[in-house]
């Protein structure tokens, strides 16, 4: 069915991606996020569907997310779990100078972790704020690294000479 609605509507595109089914019979695998900079992990959450989630935790949820109404965040400080998205992190940053990257994975029930896709703007920072004690730190600290680093890593602006002899520009206030 899927392959007839893609060649009937090309909107979404003309190509279709196949991936391998992560789960079984008991469920998905664990969703877990991962948000690096510079090769390192900065912060890894785990996303909770609804049908685990208690009816407490349910009220911090994001009520925007209509695709999946009711999904908590929490914290993951596995150091396996670390470990694993730093080595793939660090893979592209060090490669392919991807700096700035969100992951969307799966941890099997071995602790394996599988990357679905990789994100260069991802979105539920929002969610992410409101969900995860200490995230606002961790928000603004890495919203300063990046402003350091582009900063850093911007040219030198020489002034043209015929532009100091210019007038000066009026103050508005």
């Amino acid at each position: 069915q899927a392959i007839h609605a893609n060649r009937m509507d090309s909107s979404n595109g003309h190509g279709i991606l196949f991936q391998q089914y992560l789960g079984d019979e008991q469920g998905l695998f664990r969703e877990i996020r991962g948000l690096c900079f510079d090769g390192k992990t900065r912060l890894a959450y785990e996303r909770t569907p609804p049908e685990t989630v208690s009816s407490a935790q349910s009220l911090v949820s994001d009520p925007a997310m209509i695709a999946q109404p009711g999904v908590v965040r929490g914290e993951v400080t596995d150091p396996a779990i670390i470990a694993q998205i730093d080595a793939i992190a660090e893979h592209l940053y060090e490669n392919y100078g991807v700096a700035y990257i969100a992951f969307d994975m799966k941890c099997d029930r071995s602790g394996k972790m599988w990357v679905l896709e990789g994100n260069v703007a991802p979105m539920g920072l929002d969610a992410i704020e409101r969900e995860i004690p200490n995230s606002r730190l961790f928000l603004r600290n890495l919203t300063d690294d990046m402003l350091d680093k582009v900063i850093t890593l911007s040219p030198q602006i020489v002034p043209n000479a015929a532009a100091t002899h210019s007038p000066a520009e009026p103050e508005f206030f």
